[in-house]
Order: structure tokens, then sequence, then C-alpha cells
């Protein structure tokens, strides 16, 4: 697999993950939410806003090296939402990507930047459970793989 090809996938993985979704007994999940997620030598970090309307917006921040490279992303995300148990169910709206640079370099008109764009426009189901572990806390397990959410402070004006 060529380098650029690693560069999508790891960066599809990761973007997939930024979807949250689930009400707790009595707890609402409506509102902005921060999310961290590192892995495979990057890190995605999220944040999201989940509104009673069933729009689901997310920017996306994104940092990983692979081999020599160092590749910078920023994706803002927009879908409709739906829950069905434990499970999140998102049909994207739409996916701009705001910045994809390798070494520093613009890569936004590249095949891995169009790549990401397109896997994050196919409906995804969420992750394999999810729970929201307090009124601040929100985690998702994904191939028992943890991101964990924290609240934002001011989250009323997103409900």
């Amino acid at each position: 697999m060529n380098t650029f090809a690693k560069v999508f996938v790891l960066s599809a993985v990761m973007l997939g993950l930024a979807t949250p979704g689930l009400t707790a007994e009595g707890v609402s999940i409506l509102g902005t939410w921060n999310c961290i997620d590192t892995r495979n030598g990057g890190e995605m970090r999220a944040n999201v806003q989940i509104r009673k309307n069933r729009i689901f917006n997310a920017r996306m921040y994104i940092s990983m090296a692979l081999d020599e490279l160092h590749i910078s992303a920023i994706a803002d995300y927009k879908s409709r939402w739906r829950l069905d148990g434990n499970n999140w169910y998102e049909t994207p709206i739409n996916v701009r990507i705001l910045k994809f640079e390798v070494n520093g370099i613009d890569q936004r008109g590249s095949t891995p930047a169009h790549a990401l764009r397109d896997d994050l426009m196919r409906p995804q189901s969420g992750p394999d459970e999810i729970r929201l572990t307090s009124l601040t806390t929100l985690e998702f397990l994904h191939d028992g793989e943890v991101t964990v959410c924290q609240r934002d402070s001011d989250t009323s004006k997103n409900s």
C-alpha cells in the first residue's frame, strides 16, 4: 500500500470515530462535545454539536505522522442522525475539507483529500457501543478502542 493510501485509510478511520450520539436514561446527549482520539501515531480532536432537529455538526482536527510524512487536516462534517437502541446512524449531508497538508504543503486537491471527503460522505453506522458515563462524559467503543468526549460547559445553545 502506498503512503497516500495509508494516510487516507488512517484518516478515514480516525474521522469515523468522531460521530457521537445516545441518550442515557434521563440525560440528553444534545449539545456540544469535545472529543479526542489518539492511536496509530495520530490524534483526532473534534468539536461536535448534536442538535434536537437531528442535525449533527463536527469540526475535526487531525494530526498524524506516517514514516517521514506529517499530515494535518481539518474537516467540517454535517449529517442527519438517528438512534436505534445504542446504535448511532447518520446520513451525511455535507463534508468540506478545509485543510489537508502533508509536511506543510497544501494537498487539498490531492487524491487522498478527495478520497477522505468521499469516504465521509458514505452513510455509516456508529460505534459498536456508546456509554454516557456521566453528565459530562461520553465514551465510544469501536473495535476495542475508546474515544472520549467531554461536554462543553455552555451546551444549551445547541439543543
